[in-house]
Parts: C-alpha cells; sequence; structure tokens
C-alpha cells in the first residue's frame, strides 16, 4: 500500500502515477469493506487510503454494505465516489445503534460491476460473507490480493457474554479467511506479534504498515484552552 503520510493527501504531488502491470493504464485497485458509511477509525483510514490512491493516478471502486437506517445520511456525502451497494445485515451485537452492519455477499449487480472495472488488485478489510465471496471471485478471475487488519473481533467477543462462546468458531473462520490472502498488513510489531501468537499467520504473511498523523490536521496552532475545558 502506499506509505502513509503526515501531510494532507490534497497537498500531496505525485511525480510517478502507480501504473497497472502492464504500465500503460492507471492501477485499478476494488476495495471490499464493510460499514463504510460509519465514521469509525477503519473507515477513516480506507477513506484517506482512497485519496492517497486517487492522488496517485489510481482508479478505485468500492463494494461495501448498504447503509443502515443510522447512517443513511452519509450517502449523500459520498456522490460521485465510486460505490457498490451489496446487501447488508446489521450487526446483532451493535446494540448502541451505530449502524454497522455486514455484508451477505456479491450480489448479480456487484459482480457486473467488478467485471466492467476489471481490477489489477483487490483489497479486503472485513472478513465477512461479501470479503469472503471477494476472496474466491478474484481467485478465479487471477486478480492479486492484500488484506489489512482493522479490527480484533475475537476480543470483542469477551465483552458479550451471550457470544463469547463462539469465539474458537469465528477465530478459525477469520483464520481461513485471511489464510487466502497473501500478504496481511497489520498497525503495529504489537498486533503483529498478537496475531501470529494466535495462528493468524499460517498462511498470511504478516506485514506491518504504520500509521502517520496529519500534521496540518493535529498541529499545535490549533490548540485552544477553552475547548480543552469544555472537553
Amino acid at each position: 500500500p502506499p506509505s502513509s503520510s503526515s501531510s494532507s493527501s490534497s497537498n500531496m504531488v505525485v511525480s510517478n502515477p502507480m501504473m497497472g502491470p502492464n504500465g500503460q493504464e492507471p492501477l485499478r485497485v476494488a476495495f471490499f469493506t464493510a460499514s463504510y458509511f460509519v465514521l469509525d477509525g477503519v473507515t477513516l483510514t480506507i477513506r484517506k487510503l482512497l485519496a492517497a490512491l486517487k492522488q496517485a493516478g489510481c482508479e478505485t471502486l468500492v463494494i461495501t454494505a448498504a447503509p443502515t437506517r443510522d447512517t443513511m445520511g452519509e450517502l449523500g456525502a459520498l456522490e460521485g465516489e465510486n460505490l457498490v451497494l451489496v446487501p447488508g445485515m446489521p450487526v446483532p451485537l451493535d446494540n448502541e445503534h451505530y449502524g454497522y452492519a455486514l455484508g451477505l455477499g456479491l450480489s448479480r449487480e456487484a459482480r457486473r460491476r467488478l467485471e466492467e472495472f476489471k481490477p489489477h488488485v483487490a483489497h479486503f478489510t472485513v472478513c465477512d460473507l461479501l470479503g469472503m465471496d471477494g476472496v474466491k471471485w478474484a481467485e478465479a478471475n487471477s486478480v492479486a490480493t492484500v488484506g489489512t487488519w482493522h479490527s480484533n473481533y475475537c476480543d470483542y467477543l469477551k465483552f458479550y457474554s451471550s457470544a463469547w462462546w463462539l469465539t474458537p468458531v469465528v477465530r478459525r473462520y477469520i483464520q481461513q479467511f485471511y489464510g487466502a490472502i497473501p500478504t496481511t498488513y497489520v498497525p503495529t510489531e504489537f498486533m503483529r506479534k498478537k496475531l501470529c501468537t494466535e495462528g493468524y499467520d499460517y498462511f498470511t504473511d504478516m506485514q506491518i504498515w504504520g500509521r502517520g498523523v496529519d500534521l496540518e490536521r493535529f498541529n499545535y496552532e490549533r490548540r485552544s484552552n477553552s475547548f480543552r475545558r469544555h472537553h
């Protein structure tokens, strides 16, 4: 993936655009993700990556679960983005109604859009049924795959007394999912060691893709003592 930059993507200057394998056309990357309309750390990371890829001259396609009632307002904010919405299922443990949903698989329309887009790379961020369908599609169409790790699903289950017993099943499913992807990028060395200890590296190469800080947005010149007092 592109290196994380400390500067805003809008100020990036690209001297050598990313090109596809034949060197004659822009690199095309298809993203498979979930809850793209929930503004959490995962979504913001993916959107920054998309912005960086576009700045580098790449073409992108995002396939994600359709927004829920709680996140429908974000759809208008993404007008003009190359999006494909597939049927989704609200996360059953999302009791606070943030709008999290998991994709239920590739729809006929999504498959058609993928075939038209002809991606060189398929990037997977979530191991839901949409992601599993996407991995199978990529394998069948000789498309390179890469994964990024964003959420510790099995750790989350510990906080839900009604679902903790699913941990071994969920862990085995996630191991199989990422095992089908040659390389998976994790944010820190701590996380890489943790996942390797838990057996996630049996068939995928765990690599570190560190995060950066936007120094224009998080700048000491923006500090406000009144804001601190109120928050």
